[in-house]
């Protein structure tokens, strides 16, 4: 068994022998691979015919007893978006306990949607300021709440385009006012002054 060429970042979840069809007539033998990021189908010789981002999957299910190369089996359904139209598209792979496949498949497909909808969010420390920066496409400065506990900011949003709230743990205290918030171009920066600032010398 030949593994797939892996991107940066991904690593396999579960691996075993299998059959493709895009038809349920048509079976081609070979490997299945899935990994934090892709499904993978690949031939004996390495060569891939089949592979989806878990981002693009719609559904992963189940369809009753095929006859496959003489033997009746369970067959895991794969949905999926086509990525030049809004399309959905199927595959069928026939596995070994296909049950766990389905699960696995849209649990690490849960994960990678969680990953994809998380703000990329930095924290400056501008010594006696600490800055919080964080990508937020959409969101308005109104759409924004924030409270402050000691060294812990949690900032709330409840925007059309989405809802979601954070909490960000700070390597210093901070105090609760004054507080400079700016959301411009997509960019949440949110500026808070120490608590106890170091001191300076002269």
């Amino acid at each position: 068994m030949r593994e797939p060429s892996l991107i940066d970042g991904e690593r396999i979840i579960s691996h075993g022998q299998s059959c493709f069809s895009v038809t349920c007539t048509a079976w081609k033998p070979g490997f299945l691979f899935l990994t934090n990021k892709r499904l993978i189908f690949s031939q004996p010789s390495g060569r891939v015919v089949f592979e989806i981002t878990l981002e693009r999957v719609t559904e992963a299910g189940l369809v009753k007893g095929r006859f496959i190369l003489g033997l009746k089996r369970k067959l895991l359904h794969i949905l999926y978006r086509s990525t030049t139209r809004e399309k959905v598209l199927q595959a069928f792979l026939a596995v070994n306990k296909p049950e766990q496949w389905e699960k696995a498949v849209m649990e690490e497909k849960a994960i990678a949607d969680e990953e994809k909808s998380t703000p990329l969010i930095d924290v400056f420390d501008e010594k006696d300021h600490l800055t919080i920066v964080m990508g937020l496409p959409g969101v308005k400065k109104d759409d924004v709440k924030l409270t402050v506990t000691d060294n812990v900011v949690t900032i709330y949003v409840n925007a059309i385009s989405q809802k979601y709230h954070r909490e960000v743990k700070l390597a210093a205290s901070v105090k609760a006012e004054p507080i400079d918030v700016t959301c411009m171009g997509g960019v949440l920066r949110v500026r808070m002054e120490k608590l106890h600032p170091p001191q300076r010398l002269d």
